[in-house]
């Protein structure tokens, strides 16, 4: 059964609710480096050292976080994807009164489609993607 436009439209001002109460984000990702060394015939380890890496207008960038701020920006980048997952489910929202869903494969194909494009994303921003598919599965299908 397809969602009222009503219905439609509450769940779009509900996700820009939801986007406007993140109060701080980063782009990229964050990575723990450990850098091995030999001492006394033993290999130890130093660190953790952290790096924030991503692309910005193009542009790959790379950024040593000092260990103090690194659950800050942790913080941030979590987020950045819980945004773009937000911003990607907006614009599901607002597609979806041109989907024919009243069989329910044509919805399926276009979640299908949206989970095969997060191969490469962060563990993080592939579940947030898939339990807003889900949801949005779910919705449709009531």
């Amino acid at each position: 059964m397809h969602s009222s436009p009503t219905v439609l439209l509450q769940q779009r001002a509900e996700l820009l609710e939801q986007m406007k109460a993140i109060d701080s984000l980063r782009r990229g990702s964050l990575s723990r480096q450990f850098f091995k060394y030999q001492q006394d015939g033993q290999t130890l380890e130093r660190g953790p050292y952290f790096l924030l890496q991503g692309f910005f207008q193009g542009k790959k960038f790379a950024e040593r976080i000092p260990g103090e701020q690194a659950s800050v920006v942790e913080k941030q980048v979590e987020n950045y994807q819980r945004f773009q997952a937000l911003a990607e489910r907006f614009l599901d929202v607002s597609d979806l009164p041109r989907v024919d869903v009243t069989d329910g494969h044509d919805i399926v194909a276009l979640l299908q489609g949206r989970i095969e494009n997060l191969a490469h994303a962060p563990a993080a921003a592939k579940q947030s993607q898939v339990q807003l598919a889900v949801g949005a599965f779910a919705g449709q299908r009531s």
